[in-house]
């Protein structure tokens, strides 16, 4: 709550009247997330930093597309891919 009311307040954003209904929840980081169930081969610290610069309030501090594909998530892919050729 306190990053989304952070990002309204930034932009002067008014939202909803609704909203306010929401109440006030404290953020989780995404390892807490993780747990029995989910499918460990494909989290690590780079996928788990590359989902938390993708899903940002703000777009200006979000990952554009192409700097997603940069990202050291997938360097093994590039590392595969030039082994190929």
């Amino acid at each position: 709550t306190d990053k989304f009311n952070t990002y309204l307040e930034q932009y002067k954003i008014k939202p909803p009247t609704f909203v306010s209904s929401f109440g006030k929840y404290n953020g989780k980081k995404w390892r807490d997330y993780v747990d029995d169930k989910t499918n460990k081969k494909f989290i690590n610290d780079d996928s788990i930093d590359l989902l938390d610069k993708l899903l940002r309030y703000d777009p200006n501090d979000r990952l554009t597309a192409k700097e997603a594909m940069q990202h050291k998530y997938f360097d093994e892919i590039r590392a595969a891919d030039l082994e190929k050729k």
